[in-house]
């Protein structure tokens, strides 16, 4: 019942918070078809600002906004009642506390990642990145996936950092775009550490490539814009 009342000012808060983004910081996607229809999944990402998790599910539906969540940091989201109820409600924010309980804070994340339409945003690096280079995975994210039919899909955020650092109260309005993977299954790697830290550096490596594939030959293509117009002269005649 709680959750039913919560629907409708919940969705109208997500609409206005999307078109701030796509106004603001001028939010794109890339890929929003590798999200999958009708099942239950997890996106991972690089993290490097506060813009992340409100962007990524911005990129979700909706219709599911409901069954949405995002694993967030205890210390740091949960740290008042009011701060609490704030994230709670806007982003459907699950408290993960990194430092004294991180099984039971993944067993709470595995329990809302039930139904067909559930969705969770996870950041495997644990904390934002300060220099916006992509920290190691940890294999938490592999007890998440391992041995279930849960998909993941990682996706690379640009321009996050740029816009809202962690040395910032307030973002800027910088570009940010988010270009999502295919979805990976891990269901035949088997729960034990070794499957838990295979499934953070095959994600770490899938997110990575995303970054190399899609973003790379962009920044080399926009250094380059302003002499493509230039005329090559002669040095010899």
């Amino acid at each position: 019942m709680k959750q039913k009342l919560l629907f409708f000012p919940r969705l109208i808060w997500n609409f206005f918070m999307r078109l701030f983004l796509k106004s603001y910081v001028q939010l794109s996607f890339k890929g929003l078809a590798q999200l999958p229809k009708n099942q239950k999944f997890i996106i991972v990402s690089n993290h490097t600002s506060h813009l992340d998790a409100l962007c990524l599910v911005a990129a979700v539906p909706l219709k599911q906004i409901q069954k949405t969540y995002v694993a967030a940091a205890k210390d740091c989201f949960f740290r008042s009642f009011w701060r609490s109820i704030f994230f709670k409600f806007v982003i459907n924010a699950i408290p993960f506390d990194r430092f004294n309980n991180p099984f039971q804070s993944l067993s709470n994340c595995a329990e809302k990642i039930v139904g067909k339409q559930s969705v969770l945003v996870f950041f495997p690096e644990g904390t934002r990145s300060s220099t916006g280079v992509i920290q190691k995975f940890k294999p938490g994210i592999g007890r998440l996936a391992a041995g279930t039919e849960t998909l993941v899909v990682p996706a690379y955020i640009e321009g996050a950092h740029q816009a809202w650092p962690k040395t910032r109260w307030l973002p800027l309005p910088y570009a940010v775009k988010i270009t999502f993977g295919k979805p990976l299954s891990f269901s035949n790697i088997p729960r034990t550490k070794k499957g838990f830290l295979f499934i953070a550096n095959e994600l770490e490596k899938e997110v990575k490539q995303i970054f190399t594939s899609e973003l790379i030959p962009n920044m080399i293509q926009k250094l380059n814009s302003p002499y493509k117009n230039l005329k090559t002269r002669k040095i010899y005649e």
